[in-house]
C-alpha cells in the first residue's frame, strides 16, 4: 500500500518536471560572471525619477534656484521668488505632484499664499482640477475669502461641502450677516457661524 503511495507521488513529481520543461523550454540555468551583469552604482545613476526629468528639461529665469541640489530647496527657491514679486506664473516651475505627497501639491501651496498676499481668488483657478488634490485647491480658495467676504466664493469655487461650510461661516461670522449660516449643512460649523470673528 505505502509502496503503491511512494510510486504514484513519484509518478506525479516526474510529470511536473516534464510539464515544467514544456511550459520553458527556453530556460537554462547558466553561470554568470560578474563582469556581464551591471554595476549597482550604474543602473542608479541611470535611473531618474519623473521629477529629475521634469526639472531637467526645466530652464527657468532664476539660475539661482536651477542649481538647488535638493529638490525642496529648489521647489522653496521658486516660491520665495513668486512671494518676493507676487507673480503666480513663477509657481509653474515647481512640478504639480510629486511621487511622496499624493494628496498635496507645493505648486498649489505656491498659488495659496499669492492668492492671499494679493487677495485675489482668481490666482487658485489655476490650480490642477486633479480628484486628489480637490482639498488643496478649495483651501487656495479659503485663504482669500476672509479678506474678500465673497460667498459666490462659497457657491462657485469650492467643491467640498466641509470646505464650503467653513467659507460661509468665514463670512457669516465676519460680516454679521448672519442669514449665510443657514447654507452650513454641518450642525457644530453653523452655531461657529453665529459667534463674530475680529
Amino acid at each position: 500500500m505505502v509502496s503503491k503511495l511512494v510510486v504514484v507521488s513519484a509518478v506525479i513529481l516526474i510529470l511536473i518536471i516534464a510539464a515544467g520543461f514544456l511550459l520553458y523550454p527556453h530556460t537554462s540555468i547558466t553561470k554568470t560572471t560578474n563582469n556581464s551583469l551591471p554595476a549597482n552604482n550604474s543602473i542608479q545613476k541611470s535611473y531618474k525619477s519623473p521629477v529629475e526629468i521634469f526639472y531637467q528639461n526645466l530652464t527657468t529665469p532664476f539660475s539661482d534656484c536651477d542649481t538647488k541640489q535638493s529638490l525642496s530647496e529648489r521647489e522653496g527657491c521658486y516660491i520665495t521668488k513668486a512671494l518676493e514679486k507676487n507673480d503666480a506664473s513663477i509657481c509653474d516651475y515647481i512640478i504639480l505632484k510629486e511621487a511622496n505627497y499624493v494628496y498635496y501639491s507645493k505648486r498649489i501651496e505656491c498659488y495659496a499664499r499669492i492668492s492671499n498676499n494679493l487677495a485675489d481668488p482668481s490666482i487658485c483657478d489655476k490650480a490642477s482640477n486633479d480628484s486628489t488634490l480637490t482639498d488643496q485647491k478649495d483651501k487656495c480658495y479659503l485663504q482669500t475669502v476672509g479678506r474678500k467676504l465673497d460667498s459666490s466664493i462659497c457657491s462657485n469655487k469650492i467643491s467640498l461641502q466641509r470646505n464650503k461650510d467653513s467659507c460661509y461661516q468665514v463670512i457669516g461670522s465676519k460680516t454679521g450677516n448672519y442669514e449665510i449660516c443657514n447654507n452650513i449643512q454641518d450642525a457644530h460649523i453653523k452655531e461657529l457661524c453665529k459667534e463674530p470673528l475680529p
